[in-house]
């Protein structure tokens, strides 16, 4: 379980796109009931990048930021997985939405064999008429069973600079990016630790 830095950005967009653009982002309901997924038989699974490529990215990532390249990297990984049984995504997907309550479920069916599904905590934006929100999410602390460990983690978390940097390029990006297509200037909500379950 983790912990994670957040602040709702919004402002008021000028929209120029139509409902072709279909965005899957699904709150998961609390109220799902599914039944429990059988055991998948997982036929092969490949990752992109490897364990070797992915050591090597992050010391590629760590020298860039001790040279004040950049500022900040998101390593990311696509896993591959086939099964014997093209329902079992299906299967996957209803599982995840029962499962994630402070999460969200993407699913992207790309044709009768291949689909994409990938679970974050994360609002990348909310739109409500002309009106748009995105989280800004950053930095991760290990949360404990015991209140009062977890209370002084959270308070160490609150107060660590790096986090606070973390938190702080993400919100910058976001609001340059709301910049350049809302009217308003975006405004902030206070910072807070979102407690995620995973």
């Amino acid at each position: 379980s983790s912990d994670v830095c957040s602040s709702d950005l919004g402002a008021t967009a000028t929209v120029t796109s139509s409902e072709e653009l279909n965005v899957f982002l699904k709150k998961p309901p609390t109220h799902v009931k599914t039944p429990k997924l059988k055991h998948p038989i997982i036929v092969s699974r490949s990752d992109v990048p490897n364990k070797k490529e992915w050591s090597e990215a992050v010391i590629k990532a760590q020298k860039k930021i001790s040279d004040s390249t950049i500022k900040k990297v998101v390593l990311s990984r696509e896993t591959r997985i086939q099964f014997s049984d093209c329902s079992t995504i299906h299967s996957l997907v209803n599982e995840w939405v029962s499962i994630s309550k402070n999460h969200y479920v993407y699913y992207l069916c790309l044709d009768k064999e291949d689909a994409f599904l990938s679970l974050s905590p994360e609002t990348l934006f909310h739109r409500k008429g002309r009106i748009i929100a995105s989280d800004a999410l950053a930095g991760t602390s290990l949360k404990n069973e015991n209140p009062e460990i977890n209370a002084n983690l959270e308070k160490i978390f609150r107060n660590t600079q790096k986090e606070a940097h973390e938190h702080d390029v993400v919100k910058q990006m976001i609001k340059e990016g709301l910049s350049r297509i809302c009217v308003d200037t975006p405004k902030e909500s206070p910072l807070s630790v979102m407690k995620l379950t995973h």
